[in-house]
């Protein structure tokens, strides 16, 4: 994945099949890329966190509904049932 990025800023640098940019847009890029990847990555756990079904709020809501209920399994049932049978 890195190899192919690293292909893509030789070419918009160097110019091949397109109109050359300034190597400092490329870096300009690459840093922007990366804050994202820092800020998505921080979303990314908040929402693991939040899925996390051993938490205690999880627990006590399981805990009262200790089973699926019947409209949620039947829904179920029938969304992995293919068409027509």
């Amino acid at each position: 994945m890195l190899g192919t990025q690293l292909v893509a800023a030789m070419i918009a640098g160097f110019g091949l099949l397109m109109t050359a940019i300034p190597w400092r847009w490329v870096g300009y890029g690459w840093l922007y890329c990366l804050a994202w990847i820092v800020v998505e990555d921080a979303a990314k756990l908040m929402v693991y966190r939040h899925l996390e079904l051993g938490t205690r709020r999880h627990r006590s809501f399981l805990e009262r509904f200790g089973e699926v209920l019947p409209s949620m399994a039947t829904s179920a049932r029938s969304a992995a049932m293919p068409r027509g049978t």
